[in-house]
């Protein structure tokens, strides 16, 4: 049977490299993802340079402030961070929600 670090490493070859995601952290928590189900990962884990980087982060701190996802009226809405902003361009973000998260709302009001 594998251990820990040989699972991560499998599921690193299988589903591409988490650079932006702490894997380790959420199997130690949460065991091995169901990759069948197409399981979305949540924001605990998620490192600072993530595109999504945000406050429900074990990384978000005051050196690296996460953005903020509410949910409005059943929609979920994310708000960049300075920080965030910092790391990727308002471009890079509308291109990422268009993709990945085509039914949330990509906040940028005050940003642009």
């Amino acid at each position: 049977m594998p251990n820990q670090i040989e699972q991560i490493n499998e599921m690193n070859n299988s589903l591409g490299n988490y650079t932006d995601y702490d894997m380790e952290g959420y199997i130690k928590k949460y065991g091995m993802p169901d990759e069948s189900k197409g399981q979305h990962l949540p924001d605990e884990f998620k490192l600072p340079n993530h595109i999504t980087f945000s406050t429900d982060s074990i990384y978000h701190s005051d050196k690296t402030p996460g953005g903020v996802w509410k949910s409005i009226n059943n929609k979920w809405h994310y708000t960049p961070s300075p920080y965030v902003l910092s790391q990727h361009s308002i471009e890079e973000l509308k291109n990422y929600f268009l993709k990945y998260e085509p039914d949330a709302i990509l906040d940028l009001q005050g940003v642009e």
